[in-house]
């Protein structure tokens, strides 16, 4: 996975990782699943993806709990 150093934007980020895990043949990945992870909806969180929300720093830790980030 893509370093978060690379990144200017945390939703290049999570557009990135989210795209590397759909990629993985093994993978069953869905922002579906994410979103229920985060705790908000999946429409949200597709707009949070497009750059029209932003996730509040809640939402912000458990999607680096999700990606494994500490």
């Amino acid at each position: 996975m893509k370093s978060v150093y690379h990144c200017t934007q945390y939703r290049e980020y999570l557009r990135e990782s989210c795209n590397e895990l759909k990629a993985q043949p093994n993978q069953q990945f869905r922002y579906a699943l994410l979103a229920r992870f985060i705790e908000i909806q999946a429409t949200y969180l597709s707009r949070v993806l497009n750059g029209s929300a932003h996730l509040n720093a809640d939402q912000l830790a458990r999607a680096c709990e999700y990606f494994l980030l500490n």
